[in-house]
């Protein structure tokens, strides 16, 4: 009777069993998960000026692919954020009354097509554009100047469009020597008229040239041999361009390993 009791207890704590004999014991589910509706196709009604590959570029809710591992899981959360990015979207192309007019989603077989109406509206153009020049600046460039920005009269205004002007017209001046250029822009829209006007102010400021090369800190490589690497030299006309590729060859001219 004992032996067979201290047995018992060996048993029990070789096992390592704490539960009561009565205790359910749960076995480990070995299901796979439930899967995801996944988008089969996106579809878009209305978008007469801006092709819908450039739409689904900024949605987060994307098709699925040729890629069977990149999944392209349905959410109807997700499609509502993407609704006012569409909206959005399109002011930024001029299409300031842009609506989402209807939504449309059918799900079969674990897949969804969804189906979006946007009504564009009419098009903000751009009715004039001023320019208000300051300092002296040669008439031979004025003309190269203002060619050099994108948008034009007539065109369909865009948040990109107009970004770009202050950008152009900074790279223009810097390459042809004017470093010290301000360049400031206004755009006034009428949501009414369906227009927009562009006022460029600009001061050139003084025309620049390269001042005295000083080389510092080359202790193993001559001046002499830096300055030939370069392509700027003492009294040339300041150009963004030939500061760069100075750099460059002086990068890429191994003389400092």
């Amino acid at each position: 009777m004992f032996a067979r009791l201290v047995s018992s207890i060996i048993l029990i704590l070789s096992c390592g069993l704490f539960l009561p004999v009565n205790s359910p014991v749960f076995a480990q589910s070995t299901s796979p998960p439930e899967e995801k509706v996944q988008v089969r196709k996106i579809i878009f009604h209305g978008n007469d000026h801006i092709p819908a590959k450039e739409i689904k570029e900024i949605m987060h809710t994307k098709e699925k692919s040729w890629n069977i591992f990149k999944k392209a899981p349905y959410s109807e959360m997700i499609l509502e954020e993407d609704l006012k990015k569409i909206e959005k979207f399109f002011k930024s192309r001029g299409f300031y009354h842009a609506k989402v007019e209807n939504v449309r989603v059918r799900e079969k077989d674990k897949e969804v097509v969804i189906e979006i109406w946007i009504k564009e509206g009419p098009p903000t153009i751009i009715k004039e554009i001023t320019w208000n020049i300051k300092n002296h600046f040669p008439e031979n460039l004025k003309e190269r100047l203002q060619n050099t920005i994108s948008v034009k009269v007539g065109d369909i205004f865009t948040t990109e469009g107009y970004r770009n002007i202050k950008k152009s017209l900074v790279g223009f001046l810097l390459e042809h020597g004017y470093p010290k250029s301000e360049v400031n822009t206004k755009a006034v829209l009428s949501k009414t008229a369906n227009t927009a006007k562009i006022f460029i102010d600009l001061r050139t400021g003084p025309l620049c040239y390269i001042g005295d090369i000083k080389i510092v800190g080359n202790r193993k490589v001559s001046t002499k041999t830096i300055l030939n690497e370069i392509v700027i030299h003492k009294g040339d006309v300041y150009r963004e361009s030939k500061i760069r590729e100075s750099q460059r060859r002086l990068f890429n001219s191994q003389l400092f390993t």
